[in-house]
């Protein structure tokens, strides 16, 4: 059972080694460390960048890295540590909530699904 949020969370996601969990719901994107012992007793990551409530989070293949969008279409790029811990490489918008995040097979594209059916994608380096 994880607590402290300020709303429901209603996005997650697990990395490809489901070492981290990203949960969104609020404007922050909470990420959780199972290693070890982990999450129970340990402190998660707090990735705090948005200003509308996160709709949709993505881990990157093969890379410690993670999008989220949210209501406003805010679209962020995190660069992730092992404990959960993070800081944005990169932001742009899209027209409308964020509805779904797809990264390509080898993470060098991020494709944003909008809420009106639009499809926005950028090259990740």
């Amino acid at each position: 059972m994880m607590s402290g949020y300020p709303g429901k969370p209603s996005a997650l996601a697990f990395d490809e080694t489901g070492t981290l969990l990203a949960t969104g719901g609020g404007e922050a994107v909470t990420v959780w460390s199972f290693r070890g012992s982990g999450p129970e007793g340990t402190r998660p990551g707090v990735l705090d960048l948005h200003d509308q409530p996160v709709t949709t989070l993505v881990f990157a293949p093969g890379v410690m890295r993670l999008a989220s969008g949210d209501r406003e279409g805010a679209v962020v790029v995190w660069s992730l540590q092992r404990d959960g811990e993070g800081d944005p490489i990169g932001a742009a918008v899209v027209a409308g909530a964020v509805a779904e995040l797809y990264w390509r097979p080898d993470g060098r594209a991020l494709a944003a699904l909008d809420a009106g059916g639009g499809v926005t994608v950028w090259r990740i380096g």
